[in-house]
């Protein structure tokens, strides 16, 4: 399903949330992390991941934050793309 973020007066496009939400869902697991540990690190209640997670739409400075938290470009988090995790993960 395609969705649109807005953050103030800027909106972006991107094609399908549940592969967003999945993706972050596969970090945050690939790492051994619960839902609280992200939540006390990047100062989020610990439901609003699970609601991303679960395909939720999410502000353009909370993508650029979940972004930076993850190691990731927010290209990968919103693309079908794997291909720049799997290159993280080689090192």
């Amino acid at each position: 399903m395609e969705s649109w973020v807005t953050s103030g007066s800027e909106t972006i496009y991107y094609p399908d949330v549940k592969v967003f939400g999945s993706k972050l869902k596969q970090l945050r697991l690939s790492k051994k992390l619960s839902l609280k540990d992200v939540s006390r690190k990047i100062g989020w209640w610990h439901w609003c991941i699970e609601d991303w997670e679960n395909g939720e739409p999410v502000s353009f400075d909370t993508l650029k934050t979940l972004a930076e938290f993850y190691h990731v470009s927010t290209d990968y988090l919103l693309s079908k793309d794997r291909s720049e995790y799997q290159q993280l993960t080689l090192f």
